[in-house]
């Protein structure tokens, strides 16, 4: 399965205990495929950095960045269908 997970989504289910762990479980058990742009990359860092740890957030982008579970897409067209917060804009891929 693809997925285009959100940033609070990912930030979630990193916790060893969080009720959400199975998510990050699925990914790194190859169940799920993260699909990813370079935005999707860039906002995940800034986010795990202010609300998690500085230490953790270039870890798991370098986890992304290397496994096979990630695909890396390159978003063409941008529709902007989300008015309340525009950077979930993208995440649409």
């Amino acid at each position: 399965m693809r997925v285009v997970l959100d940033t609070n989504s990912l930030l979630v289910s990193i916790g060893r205990l969080s009720r959400y762990r199975p998510i990050f479980d699925a990914f790194l058990q190859g169940e799920i495929k993260f699909l990813v742009s370079n935005d999707t990359l860039t906002e995940y860092q800034e986010i795990l950095e202010r609300k998690a740890n500085a230490a953790v957030a270039p870890n798991i982008t370098a986890l992304l960045l290397r496994s096979h579970e990630v695909e890396q897409i390159d978003i063409h067209f941008k529709w902007s269908l989300i008015d309340q917060d525009a950077d979930d804009n993208r995440l649409r891929p």
